[in-house]
């Protein structure tokens, strides 16, 4: 039978492996962070998985803010910019809404290509969404490519 000492340890466990966990998690370094996170990018990439793709886009689009260390943080720019060049409607959407969350004038040159008009007549795909990008990026370099839209 279960005595009040035995419920009393595993609650007491329980709570041990409650509070080490995320204090595991935090202690994580700016570089390991964003090695997992592109490693699981590149392999989505790698097995063109668009749904993963997105949610990888995603979670570093919500990881970038908290990261310090600036080679890293240019790593995982240039890792969201590869994958602005899949094909998929939905990633290169995810990928420009990831850029304007992100907020670095570094990715202004990932939302240039959305903003080129081959056609005057016809608006090009994902107009809006790096229209919306170059507002939240507001870098100096898109004042000339919008002069010319």
């Amino acid at each position: 039978m279960w005595t009040n000492t035995h419920l009393a340890f595993i609650g007491a466990c329980l709570l041990a492996i409650a509070v080490a966990v995320p204090v595991q998690a935090a202690e994580l370094s700016d570089k390991e962070v964003g090695a997992s996170l592109l490693t699981d990018l590149k392999t989505a990439l790698r097995a063109k998985q668009a749904a993963d793709i997105g949610n990888h886009v995603e979670r570093i689009a919500d990881a970038y803010g908290a990261i310090e260390d600036r080679r890293v943080r240019s790593r995982l720019l240039k890792g969201v910019g590869k994958a602005a060049r899949y094909k998929d409607e939905d990633v290169r959407r995810e990928v420009l809404r990831a850029l304007a969350r992100m907020g670095d004038d570094g990715g202004w040159k990932y939302v240039v290509p959305f903003l080129k008009q081959s056609d005057r007549k016809r608006k090009p795909e994902h107009f809006d969404e790096a229209l919306q990008a170059t507002r939240d990026l507001t870098p100096d370099a898109a004042v000339p490519v919008l002069l010319e839209l």
